[in-house]
């Protein structure tokens, strides 16, 4: 009943996000060892569909795309620290989710991730404060005391808007560069 969206190195674990198939109900994240013949460690990672999962100073970080009928989608950012899942951020958009429509505010969140210098970026589409921001995001933290930040790292197309019918797919980032492959009408 559940589906794989994300691998990570976590210690010496194999870190398996997996999302139900019915999009409804809890993500949870598996620990293998890879050693033995089943999962070592289960984690309930909570509501929503668990997209990308990774490792970022010692903290297993997991991002989840929560969507309803009846209320606005919302991004929820989690961490993992040897006993359970935490919240340490929650984004909502400011409109329901519309099957990819960037303009119309919709929240996308792509699994497409790259981890460099201890920062974690990924791809994502959400409308806050009535502006709709589609590009690079990336999360990590200045010290090991300091929490984890979420920042807007790069627009697409050099910070010219997208058409409404845009779709983000993946990325790479090479030394200063990155490159964003997206699908316009």
């Amino acid at each position: 009943h559940l589906y794989i969206t994300s691998i990570s190195e976590y210690g010496e674990f194999l870190a398996i996000a997996c999302a139900p198939l019915s999009g409804i109900g809890n993500s949870y994240v598996f620990l293998w060892d890879m050693n033995a013949t089943t999962w070592n460690q289960c984690i309930d990672w909570g509501e929503g569909v668990v997209q990308v999962i990774e490792q970022v100073e010692g903290k297993l970080i997991g991002i989840s795309y929560v969507s309803s009928l009846l209320e606005n989608a919302k991004i929820v950012f989690r961490q993992y620290a040897g006993n359970i899942a935490t919240t340490f951020l929650t984004l909502r958009s400011q409109t329901v989710y519309t099957s990819g429509d960037i303009s119309a505010g919709s929240c996308n969140l792509r699994q497409a991730k790259q981890k460099i210098n201890n920062y974690l970026y990924f791809l994502m589409s959400i409308k806050l404060n009535d502006t709709v921001q589609s590009g690079l995001w990336k999360i990590g933290r200045e010290t090991p005391d300091k929490p984890f930040a979420l920042s807007f790292d790069r627009a697409v197309v050099n910070d010219t808007a997208l058409t409404a019918t845009a779709i983000l797919y993946n990325f790479f980032i090479y030394q200063d560069y990155v490159f964003i492959s997206y699908q316009t009408g």
